[in-house]
């Protein structure tokens, strides 16, 4: 899941931005449901940035197979410096992103512009 959403971060600028800034990603937590996940049978993730609160990003990242989600989770992360979290205001700003207001949807997938959904 995190190569979903360094893949993400490197689509929209931010990893680029992020190197040059010293800041590094930072998970703050995550919950996962399984549907019917088969084990060792690849399933690429879609991976949506959904939101932030002003210091967190959250991210939904579904696992489809089939037309039917095998997996889905809900994680919030975050940059930060050795010091202290870089506000998402600035994380955006610095990657060249319209700012929306805390917890608004942003929309950003990875697959291909479909819009960003509610977690099932």
């Amino acid at each position: 899941m995190d190569l979903g959403r360094y893949d993400l971060a490197a689509r929209v600028g931010l990893m680029r931005v992020a190197h040059r800034q010293g800041w590094f990603f930072v998970v703050a937590g995550g919950s996962i449901r399984y549907g019917g996940a088969s084990p060792f049978r690849p399933i690429p993730p879609r991976t949506s940035l959904v939101g932030h609160d002003g210091r967190w990003f959250y991210f939904v990242q579904e696992f489809v197979r089939g037309g039917k989600v095998a997996a889905q989770a809900v994680v919030r992360a975050g940059l930060r410096t050795d010091k202290a979290m870089v506000p998402s205001k600035t994380v955006l700003g610095a990657a060249g992103r319209r700012i929306g207001a805390p917890s608004s949807g942003l929309g950003l997938r990875l697959d291909r512009g479909e819009e960003a959904r509610p977690p099932i």
